[in-house]
């Protein structure tokens, strides 16, 4: 996801909040759809940093 939307790879501490970011549980939904919301949540934020927004 860094890659794609920064053009750059995530640092260390960048990785581990993807990461902790990714693990959304929620018991209301099925666990594809909670990955696909943690993994929603995490691309949100990359599109919404300055870095992203001095790219475009």
């Amino acid at each position: 996801m860094f890659l794609s939307i920064l053009g750059r790879y995530p640092s260390s501490e960048e990785k581990s909040k993807a990461q902790s970011g990714m693990r959304v549980r929620d018991k209301s939904i099925s666990d594809e759809a909670a990955e696909a919301k943690g993994i929603g949540s995490v691309v949100w934020a990359l599109v919404n940093t300055r870095e992203f927004l001095f790219i475009q």
